[in-house]
């Protein structure tokens, strides 16, 4: 890799990325690593994604200005997030941790509950939109997985279930179950 990584200074340190804004979706993805301590209470956002295959078919972001390969899925993950708010703290495994340095990567997953139950928000990237993207969601949301507000769950739940229902997409309640059935595919 061509960023040379700072060596992290404490057992629970840790490199947050924070990415930059950018205003259309042709700008160059971008950011900087800050270290900081877990003890420390830092405000960030772990990021989840696919790593998808990492040896080929890298794609290129700005890393403390210094070009930085990273996979499509993550490269999609932070041009999606770019766009939709201001600078943004994230903690990436993929960018947060030295991937060629092993002994780091050893320290790094031994605290990674740590760093995941600290984050503000956990994000998991699932890609882009697709063709059945929201009859999945909308099931997430009758199987209680996906929902904003406690107190709008059930209205919700009811929301969803009731489009499924209405699109012909389940027939039953059993078909929230059915492996064949559309919204489980989706």
């Amino acid at each position: 890799m061509l960023h040379v990584y700072t060596p992290l200074r404490d057992l629970d340190s840790i490199r947050i990325f924070e990415l930059n804004r950018v205003s259309s979706p042709k700008g160059k993805v971008s950011g900087r690593l800050i270290q900081a301590r877990l003890q420390d209470g830092p405000h960030y956002q772990a990021l989840s994604y696919v790593w998808g295959d990492h040896t080929s078919n890298t794609c290129s972001i700005l890393l403390d200005e210094r070009p930085f390969e990273v996979t499509p899925s993550l490269y999609e993950a932070l041009s999606a997030l770019s766009l939709e708010s201001q600078a943004t703290r994230f903690w990436i495994d993929q960018i947060s941790i030295n991937q060629e340095d092993d002994s780091e990567k050893q320290r790094q997953v031994k605290i990674m509950a740590s760093i995941f139950t600290q984050a503000d928000m956990v994000i998991g990237w699932l890609g882009h939109n697709c063709k059945d993207s929201d009859v999945a969601f909308k099931l997430f949301r009758v199987l209680g997985v996906v929902h904003e507000d406690d107190r709008n769950l059930s209205r919700d739940r009811n929301r969803a279930l009731h489009d499924l229902f209405e699109h012909g997409l389940i027939r039953s309640i059993t078909d929230l179950f059915d492996p064949a059935s559309v919204a489980v595919q989706a």
